[in-house]
């Protein structure tokens, strides 16, 4: 009768562990979601470098979306979801950020001027 209960009690355990809250299907998971916000923001600074910019971003921001298999309306319904739960954002926006900077030291810039290309923060 102890082993039963011994089982029972393990087999409780890993259950409980697995019910973890996390993303709900119907919204873009965690891992996608920093992939789209890093080619987003890739966008928005090259359409602030073009002339006629606010026509670009646009245009960027449907390819970023059309890239990732992603609709406008999956991706606001998703963000708004983020918004929500802004401790699932900080950590998105903590690793999008990591990204950026490292991209940015892999393309040559010193460390001491990534304040001068803008900082992005989940604030």
């Amino acid at each position: 009768m102890r082993s039963v209960f011994n089982v029972f009690c393990i087999v409780a355990l890993f259950w409980l562990n697995s019910c973890k809250p996390g993303i709900p299907s119907e919204y873009i998971q965690r891992g996608k979601m920093e992939d789209i916000l890093y080619d987003y923001h890739l966008a928005d600074a090259m359409s602030n470098e073009i002339a006629g910019g606010n026509k670009q971003w646009h245009e960027m921001q449907a390819s970023v979306l059309k890239k990732h298999g992603v609709t406008q309306a999956e991706f606001d319904t998703s963000m708004t979801y983020y918004f929500r739960h802004s401790d699932k954002l900080e950590e998105i926006y903590k690793k999008v950020a990591e990204r950026l900077s490292n991209e940015a030291e892999a393309q040559g810039v010193a460390v001491s001027d990534l304040n001068n290309f803008g900082n992005i923060s989940h604030s």
